[in-house]
């Protein structure tokens, strides 16, 4: 069996597993769909990890995208995965989400083309930041709501933001250090223009477009960076 081949199957069969413990994480022990829905996203940017490692061509990476984009479009019309959908708002973060890490693929065979370097973090970072520093935002948020806001018909929290930030800022520094990253001048600059971009784009996005609108930030700042410094 091709080697590609058999990774996607194995892939296929971590994402369901991950969308199984979901589902019964929600309808065996009630565990509200606000948190089944972190379990999925976390678990998702996790297994995206192994993209770059896994597969060369990005048609592979399309793929399993578009599968999942197709699944969660259905479960969303048809009201099942409800771990995921049963959700107080409308959202379509989850649909989102593996354009996102689509995007953040083309990006890294972009910025590895571009600066010459192999390096993972183009791709880990983005997406990192969207797997874990959004769900930090959100469950902190929830967990101690200080200083509310009410932005573009959502509820934010200052602790979210503050939370984001922190997360998105440690998340990119160990990444930078440990991946090789050719990210030049001051360092302790460019994690705070990340973090707080990638916070601010968080805080005024609505309706789940922050799962594509965060990478998307993450890869602008990535780019232009690298174009201004290392140019």
């Amino acid at each position: 069996m091709n080697t590609d081949l058999l990774h996607y199957i194995i892939l296929i069969g971590a994402y369901i597993v991950l969308f199984a413990t979901a589902e019964i994480l929600y309808h065996k022990f009630k565990i509200q769909a606000e948190y089944s829905r972190k379990v999925v996203h976390i678990g998702s940017g996790l297994l995206t990890m192994l993209f770059p490692i896994l597969f060369s061509s990005h048609w592979w990476v399309l793929g399993i995208c578009s599968s999942f984009v197709l699944l969660l479009f259905v479960s969303q019309k048809y009201n099942f995965l409800r771990s995921i959908n049963a959700i107080d708002r409308k959202s379509h973060g989850s649909v989102l989400y593996p354009v996102a890490v689509y995007m953040s693929f083309l990006s890294y065979n972009y910025m590895c083309e571009k600066t010459g370097v192999q390096s993972y973090f183009w791709f880990y970072q983005p997406v990192l930041v969207m797997a874990l520093a959004d769900p930090a935002a959100a469950i902190f948020g929830k967990k101690f709501p200080k200083g509310v806001m009410h932005i573009n018909g959502d509820k934010k929290t200052v602790t979210g933001f503050v939370s984001f930030i922190i997360v998105s800022f440690f998340v990119t520094g160990i990444l930078v250090h440990l991946l090789n990253a050719p990210i030049v001048g001051v360092h302790l600059y460019f994690l705070l223009v990340v973090s707080i971009s990638t916070a601010a784009t968080e805080l005024f996005t609505t309706k789940g477009s922050d799962n594509i609108f965060i990478p998307a930030v993450a890869i602008f700042v990535n780019y232009f960076w690298v174009s201004n410094i290392i140019a």
